[in-house]
């Protein structure tokens, strides 16, 4: 019985192990963009995931959909989704970032909004943060 504890105990380290090399992982998370698999064999052979939120996540926050969680107390988002489309870049090295964007440029991928997961924005809802976008985009186009 004691060995079987030992092996179950060993079977949740190597997991939670695994689980936590996750965090810095490349990862990019999608939203409303059309091209997926265009963007997925992008992402292929610089080993990047690309992950899909779905509407019903929209009130969960950036950082834990990036660690691949969610939070089970965030209800779930049942209004007029938003039409636009987002990429939220999620570790990405500095080289791969260039790249993918000069590729999304040269096969015309229309994304409305680029981010970077950032410290500050982590926390945000993935509808706060296009809440965000928009209000930058806005002062931009306006200047």
């Amino acid at each position: 019985k004691n060995d079987r504890m030992k092996e179950k105990a060993r079977h949740i380290l190597c997991l939670a192990f695994l689980r936590s090399g996750e965090k810095n992982m490349e990862k990019i998370l999608i939203y409303q963009v059309k091209e997926k698999e265009t963007i997925k064999q992008l992402l292929a052979p610089m080993k990047i995931r690309l992950e899909e939120i779905k509407a019903v996540d929209l009130r969960q926050s950036i950082g834990d959909l990036a660690d691949g969680k969610k939070n089970v107390l965030t209800a779930s988002f049942t209004g007029s989704a938003p039409q636009e489309s987002l990429m939220v870049f999620c570790g990405v090295k500095e080289k791969h970032f260039d790249k993918i964007l000069f590729e999304l440029r040269r096969k015309q991928i229309p994304v409305d909004y680029k981010a970077v997961l950032t410290p500050s924005n982590r926390k945000w809802s993935v509808l706060m943060l296009m809440l965000e976008l928009t209000k930058e985009k806005e002062k931009w186009s306006v200047s």
